[in-house]
């Protein structure tokens, strides 16, 4: 049986080790080059914060834009500008 002083030691190492691969997933995602081997750490980093659903949501995420998708959203934002322009300049 665990003591207290021993639960709370061992909750602050996991803790602690979580701060610490977050910081790394930091420091490699603000490089500007990717030595080889970089992005399978990232990636191994990555999967002990995500789950599956989060990995998939990040893959999705992550997905080349498509010319016609990128037409859709090159039209929205045209539209919130107009929309805007139009509520700041009434006739």
């Amino acid at each position: 049986m665990l003591t207290n002083a021993e639960k709370q030691a061992r909750w602050r190492e996991r803790h602690i080790e979580r701060r610490r691969t977050a910081q790394r997933v930091t420091n490699l995602l603000i490089r500007q080059k990717w030595p080889d081997g970089q992005i399978e750490e990232l990636a191994g980093l990555l999967r002990s914060f995500l789950t599956a659903v989060g990995v998939a949501n990040l893959r999705r995420a992550l997905k080349p834009i498509t010319p016609k998708e990128m037409d859709a959203i090159n039209r929205k934002r045209e539209e919130r500008i107009c929309d805007w322009w139009l509520r700041e300049h009434p006739a």
